[in-house]
């Protein structure tokens, strides 16, 4: 008799542990699902996605007549690439985002240089706007053009 009851125990605990499995196995796939279907961009890089034109910029010395070459716009995609028009040229790479206390720090990467702004409300100011290829420039920001 005890076997048998033994082995009902055994038959028992055997499908209860199959099914824990079976049910550890589905929570973690349902994580994992949910995980990638979460986008891997913060707060922060997510305010800055957008199309962005040149909203306003300084020129180094006020008096040159020299022409200057802004760039006619910056677009942050969600997939952190990004577009940097000019007239004739452009310019591809990466970006990333994040918040150090005071201000938030937009970087942009092109064949192995970093480039650093700040992003405010709805705008991008170049901490150096030569980096941005515009060396006759004190100071450049970019707004974000907002669709309707």
């Amino acid at each position: 008799m005890r076997q048998r009851e033994h082995k009902q125990w055994n038959k028992f605990t055997s499908k209860k542990i199959a099914m824990k499995a079976k049910n550890h196995k589905h929570l973690f796939i349902g994580m994992v699902l949910l995980f990638s279907f979460c986008s891997c961009t913060n707060q922060y890089e997510r305010q800055a996605e957008g199309y962005y034109e040149v909203g306003s910029y300084e020129a180094k010395d006020s008096l040159s007549k020299a022409k200057i070459d802004l760039p006619s716009s910056l677009t942050l995609k969600d997939d952190k690439t990004f577009l940097l028009v000019f007239k004739d040229s452009t310019s591809k790479g990466k970006w990333t985002a994040d918040d150090y206390g005071d201000w938030t720090l937009v970087e942009f990467f092109i064949n192995d240089n970093k480039i650093q702004t700040q992003l405010g409300i709805n705008q991008i100011r170049a901490i150096n706007p030569s980096d941005f290829n515009c060396p006759q420039l004190k100071s450049l920001v970019f707004r974000k053009v907002v669709k309707k």
